[in-house]
């Protein structure tokens, strides 16, 4: 069993008796109050993540290599869009591509961190774009080639649309390969945001491509498709599911807490078995791959409002599996400052993290006895 704390030798620190619990990484938030939640996130805003694990442990590390469509993209007449990225501490491609052309790499591990698009017309109109890269507002819209992103940013998200005559002849679509081996994202059309802002999966290519107004979406273009069978999930699809999943289990409380590990999120219900009522919903980390959280039915057990564990300190602790915890991010030894503020990763030695607010919550609120489901 992996213990997610343990004592550290007396001769090393006489003035304590440490409890070894894990590594940490948390950033989080709730339906309730938090704009940080992935589920309720303004669009200017990223939640803290590290982009050299994979967030989706569920899948594959790397995504595999898009396979040739069968189908044949055929541009439009009468325009033609040009398009080039820069990777992170990379140079700017060397040629610009052509539409439905790909644009960056693939399980490389190389984030983009700007674009430039052009488009060749006689018709009237113009082509905007604009970005937002991690941690940073929506820049403001470019046109005829000028750079949108930050040199040794990370894209997160890219918005293109037409204006006059164009945007009245053409459609205009785009869609982003993500850090993550659930592939391409769907098309986005028209001044939509193509990205992955929930799980702050930063963009390592893009296609780009037009259309004649109406012709509809443009399936695989570019002898690429999607590797995924369907799409990528968001943290409306995970709540929906955790609700619906709820409802046949019973619990010694009125209260019920649930934890999918795989996709990193925590659901507090009140209520009763088949009228649980979704009341809290918490991003969090998890254990690693060699230190995974426990997975079963359980009770909430002992609690404690503080314990110490490799160097760092953690506030709010909820027993569910002997030294299995639900708890707040990790401070430093003061408990005034985060050392280290990360979500959606296996990174602990087993215990679940969260917010400082919603660890209190669950501390405060979930009496001892009541129902925990980790799967």
């Amino acid at each position: 069993m992996v213990k997610c704390f343990k004592r550290i030798s007396a001769g090393l620190l006489t003035a304590f008796t440490l409890i070894s619990f894990f590594s940490f990484n948390v950033s989080a938030s709730t339906v309730n109050s938090s704009s940080e939640n992935p589920s309720e996130a303004s669009p200017e805003v990223i939640t803290a993540f590290d982009e050299e694990t994979p967030e989706n442990p569920s899948t594959p590390e790397t995504p595999d290599t898009p396979k040739p469509s069968s189908g044949t993209y055929k541009a439009p007449s009468g325009a033609t869009v040009t398009y080039r990225t820069r990777a992170r501490k990379k140079k700017w491609e060397k040629k610009y591509k052509k539409q439905a052309a790909l644009s960056g790499s693939i399980g490389k591990k190389k984030t983009l961190d700007s674009i430039q698009i052009k488009i060749k017309t006689s018709v009237p109109g113009k082509l905007l774009y604009r970005t937002q890269s991690y941690k940073r507002k929506w820049g403001a819209y470019k046109s005829n080639g000028k750079t949108s992103g930050k040199k040794g940013g990370k894209l997160a998200q890219i918005q293109i649309k037409l204006t006059g005559e164009l945007a009245e002849k053409y459609d205009i679509y785009y869609r982003v390969h993500v850090r993550t081996s659930n592939g391409w994202m769907n098309w986005a059309k028209n001044g939509e945001s193509a990205g992955a802002i929930h799980y702050a999966r930063f963009i390592e290519a893009i296609q780009i491509v037009l259309t004649e107004k109406g012709a509809g979406e443009p399936g695989n273009v570019g002898g690429y498709k999607s590797q995924r069978s369907g799409p990528l999930l968001n943290a409306n699809h995970i709540k929906e599911a955790m609700i619906k999943k709820a409802q046949n289990v019973s619990s010694k409380t009125k209260w019920l807490i649930l934890c999918d590990t795989n996709n990193f999120f925590a659901a507090v219900f009140n209520g009763s078995k088949n009228n649980w009522k979704l009341v809290r919903f918490i991003y969090v980390g998890v254990g690693k791959k060699k230190t995974p959280t426990k997975k079963g039915t359980f009770r909430v057990r002992k609690k404690r409002k503080k314990m110490f564990g490799y160097g760092t300190l953690c506030k709010y602790c909820t027993s569910f599996k002997g030294a299995y915890y639900f708890h707040s991010l990790p401070y430093y030894w003061n408990g005034k400052r985060i050392y280290s503020p990360v979500l959606g990763k296996r990174v602990s030695h087993g215990c679940v993290r969260m917010a400082l607010d919603d660890a209190k919550y669950i501390y405060k609120k979930v009496p001892k006895k009541s129902k925990v489901w980790v799967y």
